[in-house]
């Protein structure tokens, strides 16, 4: 499992302020996001999704030992849901270290919802990802099962999700959200902005990737990799590049 929007949890349940940050390793990142009580305006239909599901608020354990095969349970929920259900161990529980991760999307689906819990089964943690992006809010509970914080994680981007789905559908014929080669899509903000980044496979195996503006969508640059598993790819090394090129005087050439 791609521990991504595990560790964005585990940033919210363990913080002392709860707040979270969506940066790219190795820039400097902008202020924390202030916690959000408002919808963002743009993600309609994604926070509509978000509303509907229902968090379940207690981790069944002994349906997990009974059923796990090297800490993982896999199955098919009543809803149709592919589930995936983990233990691990950090600090999030302070006595034990250990917790529980449920991971719940449907098939052929993208978005995914995530619940962490603590060693007891108790929720402490709920978001929602697209990719490697956690779109949406992230919500922290109290041992009660009660949200005590919560924190919009779309709020640095004026560019919404959505309007990224519209414009790659739109200005590229490439549906993100179904589409098949697609390697990977991220988000991220530093001291010069937001960024958005998508990694797409080509039918030769080479991969492009785009990096756009947070702001207003712009496309900002692109590149091509000879290799789909190049182990350099990723949205630090395209946003490096692009610096780079900016550097060179080479940007826009």
């Amino acid at each position: 499992m791609d521990k991504w929007y595990v560790y964005i949890l585990l940033a919210v349940c363990l913080s002392g302020n709860g707040q979270a940050r969506e940066n790219v390793q190795g820039g400097s990142s902008k202020s924390d996001t202030a916690v959000q009580k408002v919808d963002t305006v743009k993600n309609t239909n994604i926070m509509r999704w978000q509303k509907k599901y229902k968090v379940i608020k207690h981790f069944d354990i002994n349906a997990f030992e009974r059923n796990q095969k090297k800490w993982i349970y896999e199955f098919t929920d009543n809803n149709g849901m592919t589930v995936q259900q983990e233990k691990s161990y950090d600090d999030i529980d302070a006595k034990t270290g250990l917790y529980y991760i449920d991971s719940r999307s449907y098939p052929y689906s993208n978005y995914i919802h995530v619940c962490l819990y603590d060693g007891m089964g108790r929720i402490k943690g709920y978001n929602m990802t697209f990719y490697s992006i956690v779109v949406g809010k992230v919500y922290r509970y109290d041992i009660n099962g009660q949200v005590v914080h919560e924190e919009d994680m779309d709020a640095p981007y004026k560019f919404s999700l959505e309007d990224l789905i519209l414009k790659m559908k739109k200005e590229y014929g490439i549906d993100i959200e179904k589409g098949k080669n697609i390697r990977d899509i991220n988000r991220f903000t530093t001291d010069r902005g937001s960024f958005y980044a998508i990694s797409i496979i080509l039918d030769n195996s080479k991969c492009d990737i785009y990096l756009f503006n947070g702001d207003d969508g712009k496309i900002l640059f692109k590149t091509r990799e000879e290799s789909e598993w190049y182990p350099g790819m990723s949205d630090e090394n395209v946003y490096d590049e692009y610096l780079r090129s900016i550097r060179s005087g080479n940007y826009g050439k």
